[in-house]
């Protein structure tokens, strides 16, 4: 199961519509369509009903959909760890001394 796969499922059902997901990816609309079939055949379920309004979960969908959201904002806070650690990194720290007030 692939993290961009996810993300996609995740986007369309939260935009309700595939060609949402991928605006809000910056994708192209089949690139959207082709990670959601690559989810579906991992499932082996259907796990969106597509129609002329957009898409919705079906209830498999809607089980995946919850832990799926889980699991990508576990995924963003851990990312928000990785930058800190590396802005703590490359923080630089500068002193100045004045030797006048080392011979008082």
């Amino acid at each position: 199961m692939r993290l961009r796969s996810l993300e996609a499922f995740c986007a369309a059902v939260e935009e309700g519509s595939i060609s949402g997901a991928a605006r809000r990816m910056y994708l192209a609309q089949p690139s959207v369509s082709e990670r959601l079939a690559e989810l579906e055949r991992e499932a082996r379920v259907p796990l969106l009903v597509r129609s002329r309004r957009g898409v919705e979960p079906t209830e498999q969908g809607r089980l995946l959909y919850e832990r799926a959201r889980r699991v990508l904002d576990e995924v963003e806070r851990v990312e928000e760890v990785l930058r800190s650690l590396r802005v703590r990194r490359e923080a630089r720290l500068y002193v100045a001394a004045s030797s006048t007030l080392g011979e008082h």
